[in-house]
């Protein structure tokens, strides 16, 4: 690609609590996993009222999906608002208040409306991918920012951070031959947009960006 996208600066965080009154019955060895963060951490769920909290940046809907048989009884809370969407395995039961999520009887995926909160600035995690010959001499360059600095992309586990301010999307443009491969974190969501070289190609996920 020769520029890259990203929703940027909206981020919403997400409580959840394993439901008590059930006892150990509403814990659950997991794993879960939540697009565009995710499985989620195991003392999110693995314990009578464990409880967690994660940020997600870029997104308007929560989306949960249950990958166990054994099942988990919880509650949202923060920026999270009403069930929108679920869908329960054939034969199975949906309920609410509190929310029960499996693979074997329950909702295999619930989706919350959310509600982000526009940041001022935001802080955006590069890390270079080891794959082939993913470090990049550059020039790599982020609008409202400037270049990236080298040791952005130029050996394999590179990692830095940058803060940009004033802005609703992140657009990363490749100034190079050179090709990068890197992932990203922080306050960055969904990729909204790309442009490719003539005969060139976009791979999706499970590949790194590549630029």
């Amino acid at each position: 690609d020769e520029s890259q996208t990203y929703k940027l600066g909206e981020c919403a965080t997400v409580r959840f609590k394993t439901y008590s009154p059930w006892g150990n019955q509403a814990a659950s060895k997991g794993p879960f996993e939540v697009d565009g963060y995710g499985k989620l951490p195991k003392d999110c769920h693995n314990k009578e009222d464990a409880e967690c909290q994660i940020e997600l940046c870029g997104r308007n809907s929560l989306t949960i999906r249950a990958k166990t048989t054994d099942y988990w009884a919880f509650t949202v809370e923060g920026d999270a608002g009403p069930l929108i969407y679920h869908e329960t395995v054939p034969g199975g039961e949906h309920r609410e208040t509190p929310n029960v999520m499996d693979s074997d009887g329950y909702d295999t995926m619930q989706i919350y409306e959310l509600f982000p909160e526009p940041l001022e600035c935001a802080n955006v995690v590069f890390k270079t991918y080891s794959w082939n010959n993913a470090p990049s001499n550059g020039p790599f360059e982020v609008e409202g920012y400037g270049q990236l600095l080298r040791d952005c992309h130029r050996s394999p586990g590179s990692e830095c951070t940058i803060t940009v301010c004033g802005q609703d999307t992140l657009v990363i443009r490749a100034k190079t031959t050179d090709y990068w491969a890197f992932t990203l974190e922080g306050d960055v969501g969904e990729l909204l947009d790309f442009q490719v070289a003539p005969g060139g190609r976009h791979l999706e996920p499970p590949y790194p960006n590549i630029m």
